[in-house]
């Protein structure tokens, strides 16, 4: 069990943070805050946690399969051209990319009765069965205190 804080680079940019589950060591918890787009939390594998950390310490404050990585504003392509001149990947932004919100969800269309609480001890990161979409829904359906609903 470990974990780290760091101050995002770019100078005003937020923090992000990262640490082993004390309950399912098989787990971690990794943050990053914004100062315009607020904060992001993400559960992970263990052996993950590290590397989202090294990445989030640049610009990208979300991934998404694929490594397509968004900035707050743009979606950009996963890293494959090598631009020896700035020694880095370059940043090709997806052309017509849109971004769907969690408040985009709280419309007549949102099935928030669709999503569940669960138990930290009773999550399994290799089940493909607990990462369905309809899990995020609950938090966006009921903005009050989930604390509140545990034991």
């Amino acid at each position: 069990m470990w974990g780290r804080y760091d101050d995002a680079r770019g100078g005003g940019e937020g923090w992000l943070a990262f640490t082993t589950d004390p309950i399912n060591h098989a787990l971690a918890w990794c943050v990053r805050t914004h100062p315009d787009h607020g904060r992001t939390v993400v559960l992970v594998h263990d052996g993950d946690s590290a590397d989202l950390h090294a990445h989030w310490t640049e610009r990208p404050l979300l991934f998404r399969t694929g490594d397509y990585w968004w900035d707050g504003t743009t979606w950009y392509r996963p890293g494959q051209i090598w631009d020896w001149s700035t020694e880095a990947f370059a940043e090709r932004p997806v052309a017509a990319a849109s971004t769907v919100y969690a408040s985009d969800q709280l419309d007549h269309t949102a099935h928030a009765e669709r999503g569940r609480i669960s138990k930290i001890a009773n999550i399994d990161p290799n089940d493909p069965q607990q990462a369905k979409t309809g899990s995020m829904t609950w938090p966006a359906g009921h903005p009050s205190d989930p604390r509140a609903h545990c034991p």
